[in-house]
């Protein structure tokens, strides 16, 4: 997370904020010395300034006095390197800690020219007491208990480990022993049993045979891979699950924003040009079409504005895309044998999703459209003309040979159709 964006702007980021500010102070090894957990008399004293040798007198000035003072007065040039070190480095994050506080608690950083003495201001102002953090975190663990809505599960994963965390930090009965990992089980249990009910069992085992049992952290991270594994299998987009946030906090697009996407004809929310029932090279490996919703979409579409339409069938040209209802293969007649002249005209049926692996042979057609590459074997020779497809018009990317298999009695046969068109 940018520092930057960390601004102490009310108790609720003061623990956010002082982490920043002891990563850049651990960094300097001026932590100890600012630390404001510690009182004065624990606090780790500053080096002293050093003082500078004067050279031996005149009277004095043997072989062995200038020895001397010359170890001694290069033992001051180290000492005050890192005298000067520490003093800038004090200096540098007490500017810092004054450029990230909000400027409604400027008034407790007047007059104050020390940056432990600041951060002890600070904490005493504006730090919520370890009494009030300990109720809310225990206030937010009984919510965090409770399974979310799936456009936050990202969200909530993280909130799991970063409420431990703090528990753990103020020694909350949450955070001993494996009280955590069953209360992130049990939370589990209504919508994903198997995962829930194999690791209590596994938990169980564990600890009968003394062996270490899985952390918050390991269970989490496991149910988070299982899930996205998931999504994947399912032609879903796993990276869409996570939650933006900010300093902690899910953004939510505002409703009346003119950027803020509206649902796609598909129901999901994105672009539609990034629509898989749309745009068919927007389709991940492994995704399946569900036949419902893309007859929606097709009927969605054709209801549309005419200037809407048009703008769908300029994103299909641009992207490879099938029009909806197209689904493998077409029979195809062109109006000439010749590809220069008039585009040629394709005449599609919507084949139920059974036939999505099928081709539609047409005996009175001169060639055939398929819409997937790997019918094709070898290369494709490009072209720039199209072909139309009832309310639309394709770009066809290239002509090539495609290979199709033939099913009878005595088993598979492979036809190969030559002059066959990609779109």
């Amino acid at each position: 997370m940018p520092t930057e964006n960390v601004i102490l702007s009310s108790p609720t980021v003061w623990e956010s904020w002082i982490q920043i500010i002891q990563a850049k102070a651990e960094r300097k090894g001026i932590w100890g010395i600012i630390d404001p957990s510690k009182t004065d008399a624990h606090a780790d004293e500053m080096l002293p300034e050093p003082t500078k040798p004067a050279p031996p007198a005149a009277d004095d000035s043997t072989f062995a006095a200038q020895m001397t003072w010359k170890m001694t007065y290069d033992e001051y040039k180290d000492n005050k390197v890192l005298f000067d070190k520490q003093k800038e480095s004090l200096q540098d994050l007490r500017i810092f800690i004054l450029q990230t506080v909000d400027t409604k608690y400027t008034t407790y950083t007047y007059g104050i020219s020390s940056a432990r003495d600041l951060l002890a201001k600070l904490k005493k102002s504006i730090a919520p007491s370890d009494e009030a953090r300990r109720n809310e975190i225990y206030n937010l663990w009984q919510k965090q208990k409770h399974y979310p809505a799936e456009r936050t599960i990202e969200k909530w994963l993280m909130d799991w480990e970063t409420l431990y965390s703090d528990a753990s930090r103020l020694q909350l009965p949450e955070a001993i022993g494996n009280r955590a990992q069953i209360d992130f089980l049990l939370s589990l249990m209504g919508k994903h049993p198997e995962f829930a009910g194999y690791w209590r069992q596994e938990m169980i085992r564990r600890t009968d045979a003394k062996e270490s049992a899985p952390s918050l952290a390991d269970l989490v991270s496991k149910f988070r891979m299982q899930r996205h594994e998931k999504l994947a299998s399912q032609g879903k987009d796993s990276h869409s699950a996570y939650a933006t946030t900010l300093q902690g906090q899910e953004i939510k697009p505002k409703t009346n924003s003119p950027r803020a996407l509206t649902p796609c004809l598909c129901g999901e929310t994105h672009l539609w040009r990034n629509c898989p029932y749309i745009c068919a090279k927007k389709r991940p490996t492994g995704w399946q079409m569900d036949t419902g919703i893309q007859g929606k979409v097709k009927k969605a579409l054709e209801q549309q504005h005419p200037k809407n339409q048009e703008r769908i069938r300029k994103m299909q040209e641009e992207f490879k895309g099938p029009t909806p209802g197209a689904i493998s293969a077409f029979a195809v007649a062109f109006s000439a044998p010749d590809r220069s002249s008039t585009p040629p005209a394709l005449f599609s049926t919507a084949p139920p999703y059974q036939l999505r692996n099928s081709v539609i042979l047409d005996s009175g057609a001169t060639t055939h459209v398929f819409n997937a590459a790997h019918w094709f074997t070898g290369n494709f020779e490009q072209t720039d003309i199209a072909c139309y497809t009832g309310k639309g018009v394709e770009s066809i990317t290239g002509f090539g040979t495609a290979k199709i298999a033939l099913e009878s009695s005595n088993g598979i046969h492979y036809a190969m159709l030559s002059d066959s068109a990609y779109i």
